[in-house]
């Protein structure tokens, strides 16, 4: 919760009023997956490059979902469920986690499918995933905010 308050709450909120909305939507982004360079072990290869790509990705996935509903909780919510199912329920990748309740460790693992060492926050399947969860996040209120529009008109 306190990086999406950084992150979508303070941060994209100060770009958007200084240089706009799509500034806004790329910088924290950007920002958040620099600081997430500090935990990547770039001697993995294509897992640490999966890792920046994806992070960089679900940071401005997060900041639509932001921007469009109008709400920061919108963000908050998608993100602590992701945790949540990612650290704690299941886990794809090259070793198994003990820290879950399931383990999904293939035997010749394609970083590209399993996220490597990062596991499946770093794979392509959760970039589709969270394409989705944008998708469907925004799409509801875009409806919604052209209703309101028109009533108000």
């Amino acid at each position: 919760m306190a990086e999406e308050l950084l992150f979508r709450g303070m941060v994209l909120k100060l770009v958007e009023i200084k240089f706009g909305t799509k500034c806004a939507l790329l910088f924290p982004a950007v920002f958040w997956a620099f600081l997430h360079l500090f935990t990547a072990d770039f001697s993995q290869g294509v897992s640490a490059l999966l890792r920046v790509i994806s992070v960089t990705y679900v940071g401005f996935v997060f900041s639509v979902i932001t921007v469009v509903t109008g709400s920061i909780w919108n963000s908050v919510f998608f993100h602590a469920m992701w945790n949540f199912i990612t650290s704690g329920v299941i886990f794809v990748g090259n070793k198994a986690n003990d820290h879950v309740m399931f383990n999904y460790v293939p035997a010749e693992g394609n970083a590209l499918l399993t996220g490597g060492e990062n596991g499946l926050d770093g794979s392509v399947i959760t970039m589709v995933c969270y394409t989705v969860v944008m998708i469907l996040a925004a799409f509801p209120w875009r409806i919604y905010s052209s209703r309101k529009d028109a009533m108000v008109s």
